[in-house]
């Protein structure tokens, strides 16, 4: 009935699954990645505008159009290779970045599940 249902639901959540904490479990399964994040205006990306337009009360303040990364390291990141000698393994982590059809992708550091990237990225959105 309705009671052993709700029971269910939360051992489940105890658990680690079905919602509360399950998120929590999973990134601690997948490591973790630091970023620095900054939207910011860049002139260059600026489109000129006909006098017209430039003096209407369209514009406000120059808004925000690149939004820089800073991609600093990863930490404790999934074993994807395992090592058939022993009980170990590695991984070669990439990071990739996808923002409004456009995207970069960091260095790939060489069987690593602790790497230091220290990458910069702009991308204009």
């Amino acid at each position: 009935g309705p009671k052993e249902a709700d029971g269910k639901k939360r051992r489940q959540a105890a658990k680690g699954g079905g919602g509360g904490g399950g998120e929590e479990t999973a990134a601690r399964r997948r490591g973790r990645v630091d970023l620095a994040l900054r939207w910011v205006h860049n002139p260059k990306l600026v489109v000129p505008l006909p006098c017209e337009l430039e003096a209407s009360e369209l514009h406000f303040d120059r808004p925000a159009n690149e939004l820089q990364v800073f991609l600093v390291r990863g930490a404790g990141l999934k074993v994807m290779d395992k090592n058939l000698f022993s009980k170990g393994g590695s991984s070669d982590p990439v990071v990739r970045f996808d923002c409004c059809g456009e995207n970069e992708h960091s260095t790939v550091k060489k069987k690593s599940l602790n790497p230091e990237w220290a990458e910069y990225f702009a991308l204009p959105v």
